[in-house]
């Protein structure tokens, strides 16, 4: 679902902002069409910090119904559903771990999802501890800003340029990279899945046979060594 969301919503619609961006600065006939490109660049700034919220809540929601089926699955306590509901991301990963025998750090996806669900916070709170944390770890997501506006420093101290939300630069790369991360987190919980079945069907055995031997020795806790 989140390849689809990439590849049907946000890669052309962003082709289109960016071809209007493109279109203005093109329009020699036009001189005043300079001053639509402005607005233009931060209809598609803001729009790409749309897309990301959305494919984090995207991400959020489908983690949360994955681990309430878990609890019907082990036939947990029925609350154990309420606290899944409002739970944390640090504790959803604690849940994930107790249902599943793996906590998510243990996937290689597990950075860009915490990357992810840092810019989820920041799209939806704005500044704060979230944006700080963001700005600290990702400082990258602010260079193709701040190079655009580079102009030569003044003399004295340099002051850093304010990293703030609407300065932001979520790329249509980075959120190909996030999707792709998502797909594959779901697709290495579903291996761990079939796995873990005690009695499994001749076509899923074989299935999973061919699934072993591309998987030897990547070095994730639940892959077979080489």
């Amino acid at each position: 679902m989140a390849i689809t969301y990439i590849s049907d919503v946000v890669t052309p619609s962003l082709a289109k902002l960016e071809a209007h961006i493109h279109g203005l600065s093109e329009r020699d006939d036009d001189p005043a069409s300079i001053f639509g490109i402005e607005p233009a660049r931060e209809l598609h700034r803001a729009t790409s910090l749309g897309y990301a919220l959305a494919l984090q809540s995207l991400w959020e929601k489908q983690l949360r119904t994955y681990l309430e089926g878990c609890t019907r699955d082990l036939k947990l306590d029925p609350q154990v559903i309420a606290t899944i509901e409002k739970a944390t991301w640090k504790r959803l990963d604690s849940l994930f771990e107790r249902f599943r025998g793996v906590p998510l750090t243990a996937f290689e996806e597990y950075a860009r999802l915490n990357l992810l669900q840092l810019l989820g916070n920041v799209c939806r709170h704005g500044g704060g501890a979230s944006l700080n944390r963001l700005a600290n770890e990702h400082p990258d997501l602010w260079a193709q800003e701040e190079q655009a506006t580079a102009v030569p420093p003044p003399p004295g101290p340099l002051i850093e340029p304010a990293r703030t939300v609407g300065t932001l630069q979520i790329s249509l790369a980075l959120l190909t990279s996030l999707a792709a991360a998502i797909d594959s987190f779901w697709a290495e919980t579903e291996y761990i899945y079939c796995e873990s079945i005690e009695r499994k069907a001749d076509s899923l055995e074989a299935r999973l046979v061919d699934e072993r031997r591309k998987r030897a020795g990547r070095g994730r806790p639940w892959d077979p060594p080489a």
